[in-house]
């Protein structure tokens, strides 16, 4: 019989996760220094959908106690975006908006999203969705997952390359936003026509 599943549990499935991506790609840097052909870097996800049975081992956790309503692939790409942003000197700018609630990562829904949560920045880009980031189950080799950037527009949304290429499209797009709005803060202040001054 299988143990109650705890918070706990998660942590240490994510903790291994985090530990056995952080090894496999440090052998992948120590091949490339040797001048041998390294294989791609893989994010926590990846680990886990890749080497499941041994990070489940070292994490003292058995798959069948896991619930159904708890998907630790999304909380573990929710977790490697939330590394990505605090950790990357790239994301200075979107680390702040982060860090003051402007967006947050959800990983309850069928697949983690990046979603706009500040209300101006929300009307102004008129969709909620900065980022869909979806698990891949069925690749010849390995797992990963895809990085779709919604449109505005209508039409379907553009696949970044990986991870950290859809975050700097995210950032650049929420950015932008908030220098267009401050311009056009800016000039409606500019055509306000100036107050008479009082005669005396």
């Amino acid at each position: 019989m299988s143990k109650q599943f705890t918070k706990d549990n998660l942590n240490d499935i994510v903790t291994e996760s985090i530990v056995d991506s952080l090894n496999y790609n440090n052998k992948q840097a120590v091949t490339r220094a040797r001048g041998g052909i390294p294989k791609p870097d893989q994010t926590y996800f990846e680990r886990y959908s890749n080497n499941k049975s041994l990070i489940l081992k070292n994490a003292g956790v058995e798959e069948s106690s896991i619930p159904e309503s708890i998907n630790i692939e999304n909380v573990l790409v929710a977790k490697q975006i939330h590394d990505y942003i605090i950790g990357n000197h790239h994301f200075v700018d979107f680390k702040e908006y982060y860090l003051n609630g402007h967006f947050k990562i959800d990983p309850t829904g069928p697949h983690t999203t990046l979603k706009i949560t500040e209300e101006k920045l929300l009307r102004y880009n008129g969709v909620e969705t900065l980022l869909n980031i979806k698990p891949l189950h069925n690749q010849p080799i390995g797992k990963g997952y895809t990085v779709d950037i919604p449109s505005q527009y209508n039409v379907a949304p553009l696949r970044a390359k990986g991870l950290l290429q859809g975050l700097m499209f995210a950032e650049g797009s929420v950015k932008s936003a908030y220098e267009h709005m401050q311009q056009q803060e800016l000039n409606l202040k500019q055509k306000e026509p100036q107050r008479l001054k009082p005669k005396m």
